[in-house]
């Protein structure tokens, strides 16, 4: 994964933040994976608690695509503006779809 990478999908998630498109904590994530959205997507960060991995089991249970960033939690929240988050889920498709092309487009394959 490159920085630009990286960088872009941070770029994308401020803008879906900016925008209210995005669900954050625990109990509002769970609720989001398990809901009746068609089209689900989340983001963690690469240094998430131990907490977070129930999360992970959940999408993977769910088949809710999801990608762990090589960002840490300060650098996900700056992205957001909140101080640190592990974990951040998009509600508005447009966003989803930008950050699958960014994923399909870069070098670490699919999702």
């Amino acid at each position: 994964m490159t920085v630009r990478y990286e960088e872009k999908i941070l770029s994308i998630l401020g803008i879906a933040s900016k925008t209210g498109k995005i669900v954050l904590g625990q109990k509002a994530l769970k609720t989001y994976i398990s809901g009746f959205r068609m089209k689900k997507f989340l983001i963690f960060a690469s240094d998430h608690g131990e907490s977070v991995n129930s999360l992970i089991q959940k999408c993977k249970t769910h088949g809710v695509p999801f990608v762990e960033l090589k960002v840490n939690k300060a650098e996900l929240g700056k992205a957001i503006g909140k101080y640190e988050v592990s974990a951040v889920g998009i509600v508005e498709d447009t966003f989803i779809e930008g950050i699958k092309k960014l994923i399909e487009e870069s070098s670490i394959g699919g999702i």
